[in-house]
C-alpha cells in the first residue's frame, strides 16, 4: 500500500501499536491474524479522537500468490481502482474509504463480489474474501 509502514506485532500489545502509530505519523492500521501461518482474518482499525477505533474486519477464505522471487518488490506510490461487473459493496468501501486509492498509479486492485487482487509488476496477490464487516 502507498506509504505503508510494515512492523511485525509480535506480542505488542495494541497500546504498543497505537504509541507506534503516533511516532510514525499514521492514521491506520491492518493487523493480519492467522493461524499457523494461514491468514484468516484482517482487522483494520483507524485513529479517532486520540483512540484506536476498528472499522473493519475481513475474514479470508484464502491467499493466493503469484510474484516472482527473482525481482524485488518496490513500493508503489499510487493504486488504482478496477471493478468486476459482480463486486461487493463493502469491499467497494474499505478500498475507497479505508485505504483511500485514487483511482490512477502503478498498481490495480480489482474489487469482485469475494476477490480483492492487487496486480503489481512483480506479480498479483488475490485475496479470497468470505465476509467483511463495517462497524
Amino acid at each position: 500500500m502507498p506509504k505503508s509502514i510494515y512492523i511485525i506485532r509480535g506480542k505488542k500489545s495494541l497500546e504498543n501499536i497505537f504509541e507506534l502509530m503516533i511516532s510514525f505519523n499514521v492514521d491506520k492500521l491492518i493487523i493480519a491474524d492467522s493461524n499457523k501461518g494461514n491468514p484468516l482474518t484482517l482487522r483494520c482499525y483507524e485513529i479517532e479522537n486520540n483512540d484506536l477505533k476498528e472499522k473493519y474486519i475481513i475474514t479470508l477464505q484464502g491467499i493466493k500468490t503469484n510474484i516472482s522471487n527473482s525481482k524485488k518488490i518496490k513500493q508503489v506510490r499510487q493504486i488504482k481502482v478496477e471493478i468486476y461487473d459482480d463486486f461487493n459493496p463493502a469491499l467497494l468501501i474499505f478500498v475507497t474509504n479505508f485505504l483511500k486509492v485514487e483511482n490512477r498509479g502503478e498498481a490495480i486492485i480489482k474489487v469482485g463480489k469475494d476477490v480483492l487482487a492487487i496486480k503489481r509488476t512483480e506479480g498479483e496477490i488475490i485475496l479470497k474474501v468470505k465476509d467483511i464487516k463495517i462497524l
